[in-house]
């Protein structure tokens, strides 16, 4: 039974509390149980799945050991499809770290794998990691010839997660071009996807970039209002990623550094919605 509720975890649960933020309790309740699986099938996707989890909440050097542990089993047991999973989430990591030469190496890796396997999905999900290399590198034309192949696959496999994913990547490409319309445009399409599915940890995302960019407009009020929203949504995930973006963000808000100033702000935002 324990391997039934293991799989049970994998397939149904994991998915929606990915979507909802849950990444603490998704661990401890049934990752982290799920990674003594005997199966050895089992044990390399939650491996995986739990690395992911890691990674969420900004623990890169745990997420990397849980990483290489189910990409070492996966190529024992010949699981091709969880070693191109494996090897994008990998990516991600070195990524975060600005390490893109090394993050590029796994995920051009990965894409090979998902093409042969054939797993669409999975090479829109890298297809779109390959494109944020570029536009970290400020080579635009490349970023967006990614994204636009990522979108076709998403749109035409009814992808609406990676869709939404996507849809905001392409508008940091027109946001760094200064095309602010162009990227209010796709922010707001990826923001419906999101709301519609309940992808909590995609719409802040895409609420934190809207806010950057109606900033950038000179709607400045209006920005504040939106990465407050943001921020009150990361610190309820402990979405590290936005959390620390905020942070790094604050002073140019003329706020005090780190969180503190979102928090004075958010608690501000409410004692005039208490007094109007």
């Amino acid at each position: 039974m324990d391997e039934e509720a293991h799989c049970i975890t994998l397939d149904w649960i994991v998915g929606p509390m990915n979507m909802a933020g849950m990444y603490q309790t998704l661990l401890q309740t049934w990752l982290l149980p799920a990674c003594h699986a005997a199966v050895p099938e089992t044990l390399a996707k939650a491996l995986n799945h739990t690395g992911n989890q890691y990674f969420h909440l900004g623990e890169y050097d745990t997420a990397l050991e849980y990483l290489k542990r189910s990409m070492a089993l996966c190529r024992e047991i010949c699981d091709k499809s969880g070693e191109g999973s494996t090897l994008n989430n990998i990516s991600q990591i070195f990524q975060a770290k600005g390490e893109y030469d090394t993050a590029l190496k796994y995920l051009n890796q990965s894409l090979s794998i998902m093409q042969e396997v054939g797993d669409k999905k999975g090479e829109s999900t890298v297809l779109s990691n390959v494109a944020g290399i570029y536009r970290f590198q400020k080579e635009y034309d490349t970023a967006l010839e990614y994204l636009n192949r990522s979108l076709s696959i998403q749109q035409d496999i009814g992808d609406k997660k990676g869709e939404g994913v996507t849809l905001n990547n392409i508008s940091q490409i027109f946001k760094a071009r200064g095309e602010y319309d162009s990227a209010l445009e796709y922010l707001n399409r990826s923001l419906s996807i999101q709301q519609a599915i309940g992808d909590s940890e995609g719409f802040c995302t895409t609420l934190f970039n809207l806010g950057q960019t109606h900033e950038r407009k000179g709607d400045r009020t209006y920005a504040e209002s939106l990465l407050v929203s943001a921020y009150r949504l990361a610190k309820q995930m402990n979405l590290s990623e936005i959390l620390q973006a905020l942070a790094a963000l604050a002073p140019h808000f003329g706020l005090p550094e780190g969180l503190a100033g979102w928090e004075m702000l958010a608690k501000q935002m409410d004692e005039q919605q208490e007094q109007s």
